[in-house]
């Protein structure tokens, strides 16, 4: 195969931008296996237990893997003019921005229901589950939940008032669970590691609600900030992602159009 000028600079281009696909591909591949052998990273979201966050971390690994196999087929069918690599991977980025595309109309259509259904499952965690036998993984979370955004309950600390937990221990001296108050540093890796979680001053943390040794917020309202503000993170990433994907597939495009057999 040769190409013009064009197909050229359109070849070069393809590889350079492949190259970094293939980068980011194991750098995404690198952070799934650390984030499945560093529980300390996720913990509170085994609280929202479900099929798509279980398999958070192995998703990761495969996106990772896929967008590393993906940048050395651009790479390879760039370098070496390969007419049926160049193709296959414009289909599969052109499938790619598509889904993505579906995704995205997805997530905003059905935004409400995923707001209530973290809700509901916040609250029943905290109400009727937390500190009782047989949910000892709840507890975990609900306190790695406390500790990862300081803050305390659904709603706030009172929520503890009327739940199962209180009732159970029949205690007014301590009204929340000690996780609710500002904790140690390393106090994470001490709750993971099935190890005392000891607060900066237990004392003045029970002493009236709510103070500076304790979480007055709700985790609800906390938990919604700290994904809105990732969210103009990930959607800048998301857009920037789109571009990029455009720029490729118009550089595929490019490349075939301009790849012309050695006999011609």
């Amino acid at each position: 195969m040769a190409t013009t000028s064009c197909g050229t600079c359109a070849k070069i281009v393809l590889f350079i931008t492949n190259l970094i696909f293939w980068i980011t591909g194991i750098i995404l591949l690198g952070v799934g296996i650390w984030v499945t052998i560093d529980k300390t990273s996720l913990e509170f979201l085994t609280l929202f237990y479900h099929p798509s966050l279980k398999v958070l971390a192995y998703t990761l690994i495969g996106v990772g893997g896929f967008v590393t196999i993906l940048g050395f087929i651009g790479c390879f069918g760039a370098c070496h003019e390969q007419k049926w690599m160049i193709i296959t991977y414009f289909i599969v980025v052109l499938l790619l921005l598509l889904v993505e595309i579906v995704c995205v109309i997805l997530v905003f259509a059905f935004q409400s229901e995923v707001e209530k259904y973290v809700g509901d499952q916040l609250d029943d965690s905290v109400q009727k589950e937390y500190g009782l036998d047989g949910y000892d993984d709840v507890t975990t979370s609900i306190d790695a939940l406390h500790i990862t955004l300081k803050c305390c309950g659904k709603n706030n600390f009172t929520d503890w008032e009327t739940s199962a937990w209180s009732k159970a221990k029949m205690n007014a001296s301590t009204p929340f669970p000690i996780s609710c108050c500002t904790t140690k540093e390393g106090s994470l890796e001490k709750l993971i590691n099935n190890e005392s979680v000891e607060p900066i001053d237990r004392e003045a943390c029970y002493a009236g609600s709510p103070n500076d040794f304790m979480n007055s917020e709700g985790c609800y309202d906390t938990l919604y900030e700290y994904f809105i503000d990732n969210l103009w993170i990930i959607g800048g990433i998301g857009i920037g992602i789109a571009v990029l994907q455009l720029f490729v597939l118009v550089l595929a495009l490019s490349l075939l159009r301009n790849l012309k057999d050695d006999y011609e």
